[in-house]
């Protein structure tokens, strides 16, 4: 280790204003814890204003209208140089410890900050732009970035051009032409991307497990993937797949070596990003450097020279290190109410509110005794209650997980359902009362689990029914949920909630089929888990939405209140904050975001001064 962490100096206020809020000053508040056949193209048909001459195609319809960049955020930014300034090294705060056994496959979670914000991993593809236009609330100092128009065309990435071929059942995918290298040196070639693919698609990896981008859904469409030479990847699918672009704008590429090694699992994070993650310490920060090596450096390489992260235990403290100056920029889904108002309150600082990916779920065994317990403990969960008091105004609660913009969403559907009378009314009805025990396993570095758990045992001691609270680490709470081997309840975990269709939704949310609130025994199939095989009609409600085939939502919805294996409890949203030390260029509006609303900081700056 450098000594660089003993450069690191912060103000005395800051100190003071942190050691008063939590106890502790800044270096002491490490987070406790926590297609038809022939269809050739380098980019998607659809116009999106951005331009490059980085990439290829066969197909020269694609090429004249939308050959691109790795990203069209970075060609927008690109193509203003005068507007940006590079160089300096910026300070920015988070909240959330590196969670290594996720990486570099899966960027829920403590990742989402790391993995997404700071670009250390690039893909086979990328996406476009969402536009955002500001909304001023009624009290006239909040403000809203909402962001619309989604442009989810396909950019090239580490592939420069594709080829969709046997009525959408192949993909041959072109990789650049440039030498590739991980941030260690080694070349990245096809047979990488192919491992990656596979670890995924297999889960051979303990972090993949549970992601989006793995598992049963996955494995089901994806048959081979082939490798006919260093730059051709060829994916064979068992049938057209109107997801699978999403998956590979969203999968990371990996490097194996580490991987296999499990010397990421103590922070070396290898990838081929524009960001080389170093200098880890966990109970101070980390920092990014400008990899000055980026094969895509032309296009696509980020403006500051390095970003010095600062762990903080809490949003309360980061946001003080922030009014005090000694950060310049932090990313938070999650704020305290008195935070939040904080923020409000101080004009010299830029917020800029977008929509998450992703909210607070509490989530039932799908085996869980009878089908009435279930709906009755989700009766049981004060949304509004647990909302007001962890997570502020910023984020919503409810009980559906859409995102308000989605064509499934139902306002009424989605009211709170806070009603121990009628949970008591279900429960007993079930047969359960005095004497009975029930056990929750509660990830406590979210302070919002806990209190979750704490009002469901207070309403159930009511009942006579004792639950058992049992605090897990982040790294067992992963293994029971994957495993769907906790034991009735699970609270603190996170789920996908993405924009878009309801049927990105359906295929990112895996407790809503089930996959994580069943035993996985090995190689059964998903229809055949506990209490799964019970509901088979909700599968197919669910693959219906996937594929296209079902939109009666409100008979989804319906079902969903029915079926009962988990509930929202707040959809986090994503907030930027930012002094005027740092600027954002690129993307419209000055959002800097892709088209999930993801700012990536590669394309911040250093105010002049």
């Amino acid at each position: 280790m450098s000594d660089y962490w003993k450069r690191r100096t912060f103000s005395r206020r800051g100190l003071i204003r942190s050691a008063a809020l939590g106890g502790a000053g800044l270096a002491g508040a490490a987070l406790i814890g926590c297609g038809d056949d022939g269809e050739s193209t380098s980019a998607s048909t659809a116009s999106s204003g951005s331009s490059s001459s980085s990439s290829s195609s066969s197909s020269s319809s694609s090429s004249s209208s939308s050959s691109s960049s790795s990203s069209s955020s970075a060609a927008t930014a690109a193509a203003t140089p005068q507007a940006t300034r590079s160089g300096g090294t910026l300070k920015a705060g988070t909240n959330s410890t590196p969670n290594f056994v996720r990486m570099p496959f899966n960027t829920a979670g403590n990742n989402t900050y790391l993995n997404q914000n700071s670009r250390i991993f690039d893909r086979l593809v990328e996406v476009g732009n969402m536009k955002g236009r500001r909304q001023i609330q009624a009290d006239q100092e909040a403000t809203l970035y909402e962001l619309y128009d989604g442009d989810y065309s396909v950019y090239p990435g580490l592939a420069q051009s594709w080829e969709v071929a046997d009525g959408g059942t192949t993909i041959i995918f072109n990789l650049v032409d440039q030498h590739v290298h991980y941030h260690n040196g080694d070349e990245m070639t096809s047979e990488d991307i192919k491992w990656s693919i596979d670890t995924m698609k297999d889960n051979e990896y303990e972090g993949v497990v549970g992601s989006p981008y793995a598992g049963d859904l996955l494995s089901k469409n994806i048959t081979a993937v082939e490798t006919p030479d260093e730059k051709t990847v060829v994916v064979r699918l068992s049938k057209p797949t109107g997801y699978i672009f999403d998956y590979f704008r969203g999968a990371n590429i990996g490097h194996r070596p580490s991987i296999e090694d499990g010397s990421v699992l103590n922070g070396n994070l290898i990838g081929t990003g524009p960001f080389i993650f170093g200098n880890y310490d966990p109970n101070v920060g980390y920092e990014l450097t400008r990899n000055a090596d980026y094969w895509n450096n032309a296009n696509d390489a980020p403006y500051l020279d390095k970003v010095e992260s600062t762990i903080f235990a809490d949003s309360g403290a980061q946001g003080l290190a922030f009014e005090a100056g000694d950060i310049d920029l932090f990313t938070g889904g999650t704020l305290l109410p008195e935070h939040a108002e904080a923020i409000k309150g101080n004009s010299k600082w830029t917020h800029e509110t977008y929509m998450g990916q992703g909210g607070r779920v509490f989530r039932l065994r799908a085996d869980l005794l009878d089908k009435r317990v279930r709906q009755g403990l989700m009766r049981l969960v004060d949304s509004e209650r647990i909302s007001a008091e962890y997570f502020g105004e910023f984020d919503s609660h409810g009980y559906l997980q859409w995102q308000p913009n989605s064509l499934a969403y139902d306002a009424a559907m989605d009211a709170p359902l806070f009603d121990p009378a009628e949970a008591a009314k279900l429960i007993s009805a079930a047969g359960m009362g005095d004497g009975d025990e029930l056990n929750a396993e509660v990830l406590p570095e979210r302070l919002d689990a806990p209190a979750t758990a704490q009002i469901i045992q207070q309403e159930l001691g009511q009942m006579g029914i004792n639950l058992n609270i049992r605090n897990r680490e982040y790294s067992e709470m992963i293994s029971l949920q994957t495993t769907g081997t906790f034991e009735h309840m699970l609270i603190g975990f996170g789920n996908w909630i993405k924009q878009g269709s309801p049927a990105l939704t359906c295929l990112f949310a895996d407790s809503y089929d089930g996959r994580m609130n069943a035993p996985v025994e090995s190689a059964e199939n998903l229809r055949d888990r506990p209490g799964v095989k019970d509901e088979l009609e909700w599968l197919d409600m669910i693959e219906g939405v996937i594929d296209g085939t079902f939109d009666d939502y409100k008979a989804w919805n319906e079902k969903f209140h029915d079926v009962a294996w988990s509930r929202l409890v707040c959809r986090t949203n994503g907030n930027r904050f930012r002094s005027p030390n740092v600027q954002w260029t690129g993307g419209h509006e000055n959002l800097g975001t892709d088209a999930e609303g993801w700012g990536y900081l590669k394309w911040a700056q250093r105010a002049e001064g």
